[in-house]
């Protein structure tokens, strides 16, 4: 169909995409990762979670009109739209805080349910005035027994070394945020921390001991 706009954003998700029809905001859910949303979306957390505006709105097409959509989807889903739409790298240092707590609140009260986000990235946080929702319901998949959190290096580069370089060592991370999207590296935040600051223990735990053992690590060779 003519009228229907992919989002030019929505590229790097082989489990769907975002597009547009009529004003409307859709997301089609690809055949392979049908299993992991039929999953999640019925358990009722996931509902309560939805109703509350925690994660964005979203509606289940009838099959004969998803496949009028998307001819490629297993299943369409119309979410609510989010009036203004924001970038982590223009959020002040209170937004992109708000939103990490929010991130890690959505991850643990998941868990409980059997559900992991699959990655981290502040790009699934938009804002309805203050309030933080996540908007990609196919970060959403069950927790398989013992799997580690894959989203940890993303949500570290994308919420948790922007906060610290402007706390720790006073530089805006806006700038530099947005000619990186994938946010600021380790490596790149341990050498503008002050000396001091990366003796602290959190800090030297989190931060620097990681990033001296990685290293030592490329240096022996063993990692190109």
């Amino acid at each position: 169909m003519t009228s229907v706009r992919r989002d030019g954003g929505s590229y790097r998700d082989p489990a769907g995409y975002v597009f547009y029809h009529d004003g409307r905001v859709y997301r089609a859910i690809m055949e392979h990762a049908r299993a992991d949303y039929e999953a999640v979306r019925d358990i009722p957390l996931v509902r309560e979670l939805i109703r509350s505006g925690a994660i964005a709105g979203s509606r289940e097409l009838a099959p004969e009109q998803a496949r009028l959509l998307a001819p490629d989807a297993a299943y369409v889903v119309e979410h609510d739209p989010v009036p203004f739409i924001s970038y982590p790298y223009e959020w002040p240092f209170s937004l992109l805080q708000r939103a990490a707590r929010f991130h890690l609140d959505l991850q643990l009260r998941l868990l409980d349910v059997g559900v992991m986000l699959s990655d981290a990235t502040a790009f699934n946080v938009q804002f309805r005035g203050s309030r933080p929702v996540f908007i990609d319901l196919l970060s959403l998949r069950p927790y398989r027994d013992g799997e580690l959190w894959l989203g940890h290096h993303q949500f570290m580069q994308q919420f948790v070394h922007p906060l610290l370089l402007n706390a720790l060592a006073g530089v805006s991370y806006n700038n530099w945020y947005k000619g990186n999207l994938d946010g600021i590296r380790r490596a790149d935040l341990v050498r503008c921390l002050p000396a001091l600051k990366r003796l602290s223990p959190r800090v030297f735990k989190q931060i620097v001991l990681p990033q001296m053992i990685e290293a030592a690590y490329r240096e022996d060779g063993s990692k190109a």
